[in-house]
């Protein structure tokens, strides 16, 4: 995925929010919205706002990054000159993953999924990578599993965080729009699941999920919960699905991932916008939205037969949270802070 524009996205949709859903004093007129050239899903996303430019754009339908960045800008929140702490952000699991979580359901820093269970969840029968050797089918459907037990996961975690914005008293836009993406992580799970099963999973389904209470902690502590679980995971997630899309062989393949990257990115949006307005209603929340430092990871010997069928290796997941972290997260992050 090209950074700059999966950055760009983000922003028109933190610009698109309603001026009064965001601690802003007063509404101002809207700018027209412009189409995002790139190929989009439909037109409305589940983060509640239509995924557009909210800038001029030009002759070939790209968005002018100067008036851009100064109507950005212009909507930012003020008075945030705190000092940062450090998150820690979970990686992956040890298969290698699809894709990084993209709202991972956590119970303090671990990683709550359900056990796997009867292929229930497949959405066809399929079957793919019929040429790789047993052993290595075997890792892709494990790797499948494991990224569709986090998508189903997913599901209780925007759940859950749809109670704790309503906690803190949060613009209905906001939790809609993470019931919206819960209904989108159903989604990605089926598709997960299909595609484990294709690759001889015999377990593609999930069994009980256990999910943790809401949290309590009030505005500070969920901007903390919604930079690390949705701001940062969820954008890696969007640029990792987007790779993998790029590098899979197999239709079935591509097409799910398609899916997934474009959801992740819209469901990034809704994490932003909603740390925005967290910023607006508690300026002191600033404080602890800063990155732990990426990890390198060793690259796997198979790793270019496994990115066929979609899996990309802990090297590969290593360089998209970086990418994500220094070309994206990081300046938006910075441009909240400083405005």
């Amino acid at each position: 995925m090209d950074l700059e524009r999966l950055r760009m996205m983000i922003r028109a949709a933190v610009l698109a929010a309603p001026v009064a859903a965001c601690g802003g004093a007063s509404p101002s007129p809207a700018p027209t919205p412009a189409p995002v050239a790139r190929e989009a899903p439909p037109a409305t996303t589940t983060d509640g706002v239509e995924t557009t430019a909210v800038a001029p754009s030009s002759q070939d339908g790209e968005m002018d990054p100067d008036e851009f960045d100064r109507q950005w800008r212009e909507s930012l929140s003020r008075g945030r000159e705190e000092g940062v702490g450090v998150i820690t952000v979970p990686q992956g699991g040890n298969s290698g993953v699809i894709v990084s979580p993209g709202r991972p359901l956590l119970d303090g820093e671990r990683l709550v999924v359900a056990p796997s269970g009867p292929a229930s969840w497949a959405l066809a029968q399929a079957t793919l990578g019929h040429e790789l050797p047993p052993a290595l089918r075997a890792r892709v459907a494990m790797a499948w599993t494991d990224a569709a037990l986090a998508e189903h996961a997913s599901v209780a975690s925007f759940a859950r965080a749809a109670i704790e914005l309503m906690a803190v008293g949060a613009p209905r836009e906001l939790v809609d729009g993470h019931l919206a993406a819960g209904r989108d992580e159903l989604r990605h799970a089926e598709l997960a699941f299909t595609l484990a099963a294709a690759y001889g999973a015999l377990e593609a389904g999930p069994g009980p999920l256990v999910s943790p209470p809401p949290r309590a902690g009030g505005v500070a502590a969920l901007a903390r919960r919604v930079f690390e679980e949705g701001c940062v995971n969820e954008t890696v997630a969007a640029l990792a699905a987007e790779r993998a899309a790029g590098r899979a062989e197999p239709a079935p393949v591509r097409d799910a991932l398609a899916v997934l990257a474009a959801d992740e990115a819209g469901h990034a949006s809704l994490a932003w916008r909603t740390l925005r307005w967290a910023l607006s209603a508690d300026p002191d929340a600033a404080a602890g939205l800063s990155i732990a430092p990426s990890a390198a990871a060793p690259a796997d010997p198979d790793a270019d037969r496994l990115a066929k069928h979609g899996v990309l290796d802990g090297a590969a997941l290593a360089a998209c949270r970086r990418d994500a972290v220094e070309r994206v997260v990081r300046p938006l992050l910075e441009e909240l802070l400083q405005s």
